[in-house]
């Protein structure tokens, strides 16, 4: 102790040298930055403000730090004499007695009572201030040290810094760095010394606050006396006047007593005072429950503040287990709220009556109520009945105002009681997560055997099971009846199973699978069957459970009744389980899985669940059972009875062929993945069997618990893969038969049509009853649809184990102590260091993994539950669906970049060589993207639109960042990059009508008749059945040619796959009737004129 105050001497001479030296710093910087606003306004001058600027916040902060510790050091020497004040003072209080209150009236009681009141609401307020700040204190020990080193490597950095300075070149820019630096290491330096002023005074303060809350309860106590003293005196003095007056209207008249007018006074008064005697008992209670609340408060504050700081130690010693379950143990229970605001609401509706009845209570209402009195009274005995009245009154305004200090008093309870519910639940939190990475129980070994016996004779105990029969005799008749009724469905059950469930079956089997006759209801109609004769005998067990819970008196009995409901559980898995695997049902019949292999399953899921039920029921009373024996013993051995039995479920059903395994769609894997799957589910319950024989039970229970919920939930999701797929593969089997009977009605429709007998209707209408059903296999189902079905369900058992998983998040803080790496964020001295630990790579592992199964089914999706509701062109939801893609994109990479420690500034240097890339080798790539963006948005061209482009004519078949792709008339597909249709000139032949015009050209002789040849060419376009009426085709004749005459047709076709199958039913009309008709198309012709060329050819003379 010497040594400190040694310290706190020389550390209190040091700060008074550091206040001298540092007090005209701020003077100095102000004058500085007042010399800089006048000079001329320059970058270096900006760049020196904003260091002085900086400079002078560190100022500032360090006085903040020095005045506290001049606070903490003048505190230090003044502790003793403060300690031996607050020890005389409660000595003395200890001496004090209660004043003497005999001679006061019930005016200045009252006023009395409303002091003290407040004494006691002011006492409290600083006791649980006091509290606070011994709880601070306390949590601030283990955290000094963690502060002082950073501080300490910091100051170092900076003394190093301030070194370099001085021994370099002199140069007045440099001087305002030197200056912050300085004022800097001071600011640090008085920062050091405060924290370490702290931890060394932390021991003498926290006597001080002690002491002062010791004070506190005392004076509380002594008021709290007071109240009450106060209150009974109150009502005493009050009963007694009454009491008098009553006694003395009783005597003088006889008639009194039978006016029941003034009877209803009394009656009224006598419930006011019993209502008031009532109201202050029940304020007493509030008083003394809201100190008892504080109290444990305070206590449940300091053991967590103490085990926040042996957490570190106790991890080291073998009876760390022990220790954090013995603290789960002791924890009390929580405070049911909703009692306290049922009483609040209760309080509120009565103060309202009252509040209603106080005008009629008032003294001015008294001449009005006296002229329904029929008795003849005296001026005493009037008087002594005014006085009644005034004391109702009184009564009823002193019961009024103690409603409302009783209401405030509930809510400050209320407050109490949230606070200390809320610290229960982060000290659960606390325990349980170090309880699950600590062994909780001791590796098993001979001593076990001694906790094996102990827990047989508890399970087995004479006297347990008496508590549970008087349990059971204790409960309601109403349950006895619901058992009843429970019982009869059971018995039910049994023979509805027997006698007609399975002739229900075998009746729907034969309209399963006929096109005709099957339907989906049949289905529904089996599952919830199948889920009704699942639950009597769980439904029955629950029900016990609910009373015996209630028994509180019984131990044993809420033990089982907390054991029951995972029975009950268990059983109705098994039991729906049973009836869906049954011969002709969900599984074989609707579903249509090998009926061997189900029976195989079946027959072990049977035997092994029947062989676990007692070790179920072992361990839901070991869970619940707080008694080391048994939890360590025979609920240990339960467990690992339990996790053998699953090992042995998983070897045999590796071996078996399962539908639902490897061979289904469902389950892409070859051989090498199936090993994966069995093995790692067998893997699971071994290792934790293991970690149950070392020690780490409560870990494996846990972890048992939540691959129990996510395999759950897994057989859920692809039970409804199945059922989905059913409804599927029906509605595709009812489409096929509609198309084949529309295809069949036609053929018979044209038969008839062409052939026109009778003989031959009849036969055609014959064929109608013979209808082939179309041979659909599961295959032939849509591949898109079942993958979306897919898809949503994988994302949906994500997403659900996620959520019962997240129930555990804080079991892997632990995660947190591994740092990989650490990220600075800020910027020059006011940098932040950001660990980034082997948590935040793990969600961000998720979160990437998360993006990409969202990118990758995401349109499929959209497809399937948004955007087929609403009608839109092809482009658009395409165009809805990329932008959604890249939004989902953007969001992934910012939130990974995020939890990795990536900031912008330092991905500067990546933009900036982007930039530079874009200005040269990427800004055609670039273009391609931003024009992509433009097209989404445009939409000048769109899936599906036919059109022409440097000469290729084709039909858009998808559109992406970067390229476009085109599918021409020989099918053969075109990339074409994005910017090309935003640059260049092209033609988009549907991109507001599809309809295109048809240019034909018909040259004919020239001694043709024009008018005949105009009426066949108009006969010839309208006979077409592929041109449009409207607009109507039309034929020019346009000029002479060296052919002949030309003719001109003009039409109109829907799109422009037409136009070829137009031209030629066209042609061959015209070539048709120009051959009817004698008329000759031309062709081109050549005049050729031929010149004789008389030439005389001399010989030579031989």
């Amino acid at each position: 102790m010497a040594r400190i105050w040694k310290w706190i001497a020389a550390l209190s001479f040091s700060l008074s040298l550091q206040v001298l030296a540092i007090s005209p710093a701020e003077t100095q910087l102000t004058s500085l930055l007042g010399g800089l606003d006048k000079q001329e306004s320059t970058s270096e001058n900006q760049r020196n403000k904003d260091i002085y600027q900086e400079a002078l916040l560190l100022v500032k902060e360090g006085d903040e730090y020095r005045e506290q510790l001049r606070q903490l050091l003048a505190l230090a020497d003044n502790a003793e004499v403060e300690a031996d004040n607050i020890e005389r003072e409660l000595k003395l209080l200890d001496q004090t007695s209660l004043p003497n209150i005999d001679n006061l009236s019930l005016d200045a009681l009252q006023k009395q009572i409303e002091i003290k009141r407040q004494d006691v609401a002011l006492f409290q307020d600083q006791i649980r201030s006091d509290s606070q700040r011994l709880t601070d204190i306390e949590r601030q020990i283990s955290t000094h040290h963690q502060r002082l080193t950073p501080l300490q490597e910091r100051l170092n950095a900076i003394r190093i810094q301030l070194d370099q300075m001085q021994f370099a070149p002199y140069e007045s820019t440099n001087e305002p760095l030197r200056v912050r630096t300085q004022i800097h290491e001071a600011t640090i330096k008085a920062n050091i010394d405060l924290l370490k002023t702290k931890q060394q005074t932390a021991p003498t303060r926290s006597n001080l606050i002690q002491l002062d809350v010791n004070l506190q309860n005392k004076r509380l106590s002594l008021a709290s006396q007071e109240l009450e003293q106060l209150n009974a005196a109150f009502a005493l003095k009050s009963k007694i006047q009454s009491d008098y007056q009553l006694a003395y209207l009783s005597s003088s008249n006889s008639a009194f007593k039978q006016d029941s007018i003034i009877q209803e006074l009394i009656s009224s008064y006598q419930d006011l005072q019993a209502q008031l005697n009532q109201i202050l008992l029940q304020a007493n209670n509030l008083q003394a429950e809201q100190v008892e609340t504080r109290q444990q408060l305070h206590r449940l504050e300091q053991s967590f503040s103490n085990f926040q700081s042996q957490i570190e130690w106790l991890k080291f010693t073998k009876s760390y287990g022990e220790y954090l379950r013995q603290q789960i143990n002791e924890l009390p229970a929580s405070y049911a709220l909703k009692n306290i605001d049922e009483e609040l609401i209760s309080q509120r509706i009565k103060r309202h009556y009252l509040q209603q009845e106080m005008n009629s209570y008032a003294p001015q209402s008294y001449p009005i109520w006296r002229k329904d009195v029929s008795s003849q009274l005296n001026s005493k005995q009037e008087k002594s009945l005014q006085e009644l009245w005034n004391l109702r009154y009184t009564a009823a305004k002193r019961l009024l105002i103690q409603i409302d200090n009783n209401q405030l008093e509930m809510s400050k309870l209320k407050v109490d009681h949230a606070q200390l519910n809320n610290l229960l639940t982060t000290i659960q939190t606390e325990v349980d997560q170090e309880l699950f990475w600590i062994a909780d129980v001791s590796v098993l070994n001979l001593a076990t055997l001694t906790n094996l016996k102990l827990g047989v004779q508890w399970l087995f105990s004479s006297e347990n099971w008496k508590e549970l029969g008087q349990a059971f005799t204790e409960i309601n008749i109403i349950w006895y009846l619901s058992w009843f009724v429970f019982s009869l469905l059971w018995f039910w059950q049994v023979r509805a199973d027997r006698l007609w469930h399975q002739a229900y079956l075998r009746s729907i089997e034969s309209k399963i699978g006929n096109i005709t006759r099957d339907k989906f209801k049949y289905t529904l109609a089996v599952l919830a069957v199948s889920l009704l004769l699942a639950l009597p005998l769980p439904l029955l067990l629950s029900s016990i459970a609910i009373p015996l819970r209630m028994s509180w008196k019984y131990p044993f009995a809420v033990t089982w009744g907390h054991a029951l409901p995972n029975l009950a559980l268990y059983l109705f898995c098994l039991f729906w389980l049973l009836q869906l695997s049954r011969k002709n049902g969900l599984f074989n019949t609707h579903f249509k899985w090998p009926m061997f292999a189900i029976n195989r399953v079946r027959t072990l899921c049977l035997n092994t669940a029947l062989f676990c039920i007692p070790a179920v029921l072992i361990l839901s009373l070991g869970v619940e059972r707080n008694d080391l024996s048994y939890y360590d013993s025979i609920g240990r051995l339960a467990f690992i009875w339990i996790c053998g039995a699953l090992i042995f479920v998983d070897w045999r059903l590796y071996n078996t062929e399962l539908p639902v395994s490897y061979r289904n769609p469902i389950f892409k894997a070859e051989a090498l993945s199936r090993r994966i799957v069995w093995y790692g589910a067998g893997l699971i319950p071994s290792v934790l069997a293991l970690a149950a024989l070392l020690g780490y039970f409560a870990m494996a229970i846990n972890l048992l618990r939540q691959f129990s919920v996510s395999a759950i939930i897994g057989f859920l999701c692809i039970f409804i893969y199945y059922l989905a797929r059913r409804w599927m593969l029906l509605q595709r089997r009812r489409i096929a038969f509609d198309r084949a009977k529309a295809k069949r009605a036609e053929i018979v429709a044209a038969r008839s049509e062409s052939e026109n007998t009778e003989e031959d209707l009849g036969s055609n209408e014959g064929r109608l009853d013979i209808i082939e059903e179309p041979e659909i296999d599961l295959d032939t189902i849509s591949a898109q649809s079942v993958g979306l079905l897919r898809a949503a369900l994988t994302l949906t058992f994500v997403m659900t184990v996620l959520v019962s998983w997240s129930e555990m998040t804080n079991t892997f803080v632990f995660l947190d102590n591994f740092v990989l790496w650490e990220v600075n964020s800020g910027s020059g001295d006011f940098q932040v260091s950001n660990a980034i630990t082997l948590k935040t790579l793990s969600m961000a592992i998720v979160v990437f993994t998360v993006s990409l199964i969202l990118l990758k089914n995401l349109s499929g999706l959209l497809e399937l539950m948004i955007l087929q509701h609403i009608e839109l062109s092809p482009g658009t939801s395409f165009a809805i669906t990329t932008m959604i893609k890249y939004v989902v994109l953007l969001f992934s990479l910012t939130s990974i970049l995020a939890l990795l420690g990536i900031e912008w500034a330092s991905l500067q240097w990546l933009v900036a060589a982007l930039t530079v890339g874009l200005g040269f080798g990427l800004q055609e790539i670039f273009a391609n993207f931003v024009s992509g963006l433009i097209i989404l948005f445009e939409k000048p061209i769109r899936l599906g639109d036919t059109v022409t482009i440097r000469e290729l004519t084709g039909k858009v078949s998808n559109i992406k960042t970067r390229a476009t792709t085109i599918v021409d008339w020989d099918r053969k597909e075109i990339i074409v990059p994005n910017k090309a249709f935003i640059t260049e000139q092209f033609i988009n032949w549907s991109l507001s009508d599809s309809v295109t015009r048809l240019v034909l050209d018909v040259h004919v002789a020239r001694d043709s008749n024009p008018a005949l040849v105009t009426q066949l060419l108009q006969e010839s376009v309208t006979d077409s059945s592929i041109i449009l009426e409207v607009p109507a085709p039309e034929v020019f004749f346009v000029g002479f040619s060296e052919r002949g005459m030309k003719y001109e047709i003009r039409a109109y076709v829907n799109e422009m796959g037409y136009r070829l199958p137009a031209s030629h039913e066209i042609y061959m009309v015209i070539i048709s009737k120009f051959k009817q008709h004698d008329i000759r198309v031309s062709s081109p012709q050549m005049d050729i004129n031929l010149k004789e060329f008389n030439t005389h050819i001399s010989t030579p003379a031989s």
